[in-house]
């Protein structure tokens, strides 16, 4: 079963080649099904005890499977055909695929290989495509490789605003990706966090906050929690630090101030009219911030 496995991936990343794009969406679905099967183990093992062994033997064999779609320089291939077909199902299936190497700790060197290409700016471009489950591969493929490693610095000033104005979609999953991408851009970056700065990302996370701190609905719980958790855990990396002064962006402690009162008045609605002089320190004496008058608002 392995070796005709093996075989079958081969030949599918031989035919790959072939410009017939019907052909080429059918083999990368192949590929994807054949080594990135589901993974259903702890429900088959609950039902039948015995089938653990059975298993063990199923993920060697994937194990075996996926090294040999390394050697044959599957990713790379995959990284290609990203890079130069414009039709959909093709880009899906190839993003899938690339997504699947990114989120695997021990393919790192295939995470350095994707920042270090263009393919990463080409997902950025897709972030507005037409396809919701396009996007949302684009997006995780992103936030994987800025989980694992950070992105090169030439390619921050396109990637991040794209990320940012991508914030405003009514779609869940995706902007629970992309407030994941800002999690790991806002980790240890100054550049970073100026770029997010100034493409009024403060704002952005702001507007998800309010966007799903009430919304009800189970189904999707756990995708609004994280929504939630990320936009909160970006926002604290953006003001938890202050500004490398080299990069001379103003305006800093006022974008600080303002986070902390919409997140407590988000969180305690009324607060900030009642409790609002306790926010004056020593430099804002008069507590001139809390006055929605003096500061921009990023929900106008």
């Amino acid at each position: 079963m392995l070796r005709s496995n093996i075989e079958i991936v081969e030949k599918l990343i031989d035919c790959l080649k072939t410009k017939v794009s019907h052909y080429k969406e059918h083999m990368l679905e192949c590929l994807f099904y054949l080594v990135f099967p589901e993974d259903k183990s702890r429900e088959d093992i609950k039902k039948n005890p015995k089938a653990e062994a059975y298993i063990k033997m199923n993920n060697d064999q994937l194990k075996k499977l996926k090294a040999r779609f390394r050697e044959l320089k599957g990713f790379n291939l995959m990284m290609d055909t990203f890079a130069t077909e414009n039709v959909e199902p093709i880009l899906y299936h190839s993003s899938r695929i690339i997504g699947i190497f990114l989120s695997c700790v021990s393919f790192t060197e295939c995470t350095k290989v994707f920042l270090e290409s263009s393919v990463i700016i080409r997902m950025a471009e897709k972030l507005s495509h037409g396809s919701s489950r396009l996007l949302h591969e684009c997006a995780k493929c992103i936030s994987y490789a800025l989980d694992s490693i950070g992105l090169p610095e030439p390619k921050v000033k396109i990637i991040i605003p794209k990320i940012v104005q991508m914030l405003g979609s009514d779609d869940p999953q995706f902007a629970q990706y992309l407030s994941r991408c800002l999690v790991s851009a806002t980790i240890n970056s100054v550049e970073n966090k100026n770029i997010i700065m100034i493409c009024n990302g403060i704002q952005g996370l702001l507007a998800l906050l309010d966007k799903y701190k009430n919304v009800d609905n189970n189904n999707f719980k756990p995708i609004y929690d994280e929504i939630m958790d990320n936009s909160l855990i970006a926002l604290k990396n953006l003001v938890r630090d202050k500004i490398d002064p080299s990069q001379k962006y103003k305006g800093i402690e006022i974008v600080s101030r303002f986070f902390i009162e919409n997140v407590i008045n988000l969180l305690i609605p009324g607060y900030q009219q009642s409790h609002g002089t306790e926010f004056a320190n020593e430099s804002d004496p008069n507590g001139k911030y809390q006055n929605k008058e003096s500061c921009f608002n990023p929900f106008d």
